[in-house]
């Protein structure tokens, strides 16, 4: 029931912030944006290495400027992350991984360049914030240096992380985005890991339509 309210939340939120965005995009005030992509994910402290963990991500997202070519920018994301074996070393019905969902506020603060005044917009765009994360679903086929199954159950709720990334406008209205995102807190503490917990780490490449 907690994670089927939590997915319900996010469709609204979702369904109200498109609907919001999309009104005041059309008059002007905001810059209204769309995403869908895919995460490429891993996880520091579970003593799995590389990005090897892949998922989906997507949102929507509005922009207000606040001088020339700086916005301040506010989205609505689902986001997957998480980690996992390498398949090299693993047969896939062994595979140890952990995947996580999570409903995301991210935060931003984004410059643009290189204008194009035919069409009034900018090619390039940068972009740096923070990112409140609040966990969706959760599951893990890890364990940890007592050789315990992680606890997927025990996983916070909330984590905070911070963002970086750029934007590149093929056209006015459809573009490419690449970020990065690296947790601040721990989402999972244990004194049985070298880190004191886990720290989540992903890339995301994201379509974007411009309202």
């Amino acid at each position: 029931m907690y994670i089927l309210r939590n997915i319900r939340f996010l469709c609204f939120c979702i369904s109200i912030f498109f609907l919001f965005n999309t009104d005041l995009a059309s008059q002007g005030v905001f810059k209204g944006k769309a995403f869908y992509g895919m995460t490429a994910a891993q996880i520091q402290g579970d003593l799995l290495a590389g990005y090897d963990k892949i998922g989906m991500t997507g949102g929507v997202g509005v922009y207000y400027p606040v001088g020339e070519i700086w916005d301040v920018g506010v989205e609505v994301l689902y986001s997957e992350k998480g980690s996992r074996a390498e398949l090299l070393f693993d047969v896939p019905q062994n595979i140890r991984r952990t995947h996580i969902s999570s409903f995301e506020l991210p935060v931003v603060i984004q410059i643009n360049e290189w204008y194009q005044e035919r069409d009034d917009y900018y090619k390039l765009a940068g972009h740096v914030g923070l990112s409140n994360a609040f966990l969706l679903t959760a599951d893990s086929s890890l364990t940890d240096l007592n050789e315990d199954l992680i606890d997927a159950g025990s996983f916070s709720d909330y984590e905070l992380l911070f963002v970086i990334g750029g934007h590149f406008n093929f056209t006015q209205r459809i573009g490419f985005n690449a970020r990065y995102s690296r947790s601040l807190t721990k989402f999972y503490k244990s004194e049985f890991v070298n880190t004191g917990g886990f720290l989540n780490y992903y890339w995301s490449v994201r379509l974007e339509y411009n309202f």
